[in-house]
């Protein structure tokens, strides 16, 4: 198979704007394949105002587009005044959802009930109970709040977790995603990932996910593939070089500093979001890299621009 176009779900023609803005890097967890520049507070939280500002300057810019707002960090809910962020999101009208560990107790949760569009929990073995996230997930439906898991795949706990899966999928009928966790910082040397995962264990993550596919790839015949999270790695589907990347996608990414870029890859180029003309970011990148590994970075659209293709299986 010769890729020629690869995007994530509907981003072939999008019609929202995604603002994806990293808030800080403050976690209450200290996972074993998490960076530490991820979560070990070195830079604190972006204030409110700041936020704030700039949220009502990109909408005000784009008074057209429907804005799809995400929140991460770190972990976002436990900055002190995220219920007020929140509250400030619905009342603009920000379609907003927040990517947490799920960790905050039910109280906390029942406060931001009224707040919240969507979210995203991703569950970490080693430093929360399943009994917790149940407890959290029934709270949500109960208020009918959509959401989605992914369980962090700790290869000595595979088997456990991918019961646990099975589980959450039978008791919610919801989404779950078994996460095959990268080497974000590339040292490990298995193959991407931080564990060392025997490859029955991959097949059987690619097997739980086949339904789930969130990446579409067209091919030079005119074939229409889906590819899931998974099987992306394991088939080396993630090779990019010389296609361009980010024509039909609008989405801006702003990390800790105020760097706002239209992908999280180093080769984007980055403006200062409080200086800089926002127009800047919305100008396609041709890639010269040879894996891309980032979520935010592989739903962009992009196009081959030359007739070989390294990406084929």
């Amino acid at each position: 198979m010769q890729i020629v176009k690869f995007y994530g779900q509907g981003q072939d023609n999008p019609q929202t704007l995604i603002v994806q803005w990293n808030i800080g890097n403050v976690c209450n967890f200290t996972c074993e394949y998490c960076p530490p520049l991820l979560h070990d507070g070195s830079i604190g939280w972006i204030d409110n105002s700041i936020i704030k500002d700039n949220l009502l300057k990109i909408k005000n810019h784009y008074k057209d587009k429907k804005i799809h707002l995400e929140l991460l960090g770190g972990e976002v809910t436990v900055k002190k005044d995220f219920p007020d962020l929140l509250e400030f999101c619905k009342t603009h009208n920000f379609e907003t959802i927040f990517f947490t560990n799920g960790s905050r107790t039910l109280s906390f949760w029942e406060r931001i009930l009224p707040c919240i569009n969507r979210v995203v929990i991703t569950f970490h073995p080693q430093h929360t109970s399943k009994e917790h996230l149940i407890s959290l997930l029934t709270l949500l439906k109960n208020n009918n709040i959509n959401f989605m898991v992914n369980v962090a795949i700790v290869e000595k706990y595979f088997d456990e977790l991918i019961l646990f899966c099975n589980e959450l999928q039978q008791t919610f009928s919801i989404p779950i995603e078994p996460l095959l966790l990268y080497d974000k910082v590339g040292i490990r040397g298995y193959n991407g990932f931080y564990y060392n995962y025997s490859e029955n264990q991959i097949k059987k993550v690619i097997t739980i996910t086949e339904d789930k596919s969130y990446y579409i790839a067209e091919t030079v015949t005119g074939e229409i593939v889906h590819i899931t999270t998974a099987e992306l790695r394991s088939k080396k589907l993630n090779n990019f070089y010389n296609f361009t990347c980010g024509e039909n996608f609008e989405i801006i990414t702003i990390d800790f500093f105020g760097r706002a870029s239209t992908g999280l890859c180093s080769q984007k180029p980055k403006i200062n979001l409080y200086n800089d003309d926002i127009e800047k970011l919305f100008i396609p990148t041709l890639c010269k890299l040879t894996e891309c590994n980032n979520p935010s970075d592989l739903r962009l659209f992009k196009r081959k621009i030359e007739n070989d293709c390294d990406n084929s299986y």
